[in-house]
């Protein structure tokens, strides 16, 4: 369980990069300092970010982005032997 200064890490879904959320909370919006995405706190344990939904969100460019990321994903593993 979070505590009040406890800082957990997520990841961004779009760039990878790690992020520190000090206490998260359900709901909560926070930006990527990488690539700039705004993300949102879907759980809590573990810390789980995804993409923040508003209206008018453009599904086709959430498709393409899920596709790079299953990408690089592969390359990942192939690079350190996991494949």
């Amino acid at each position: 369980m979070s505590g009040p200064n406890k800082k957990e890490y997520g990841f961004c879904p779009d760039c990878d990069s790690r992020i520190k959320i000090k206490a998260p909370r359900l709901g909560q919006k926070v930006t990527c300092h990488a690539c700039g995405t705004v993300l949102e706190v879907v759980d809590t344990s573990p810390l789980e970010l995804d993409w923040a939904f508003d209206e008018g969100f453009d599904f086709d460019e959430l498709e393409t982005k899920l596709e790079d990321k299953k990408e690089r994903s592969a390359q990942r593993e192939e690079d350190f032997g996991l494949f």
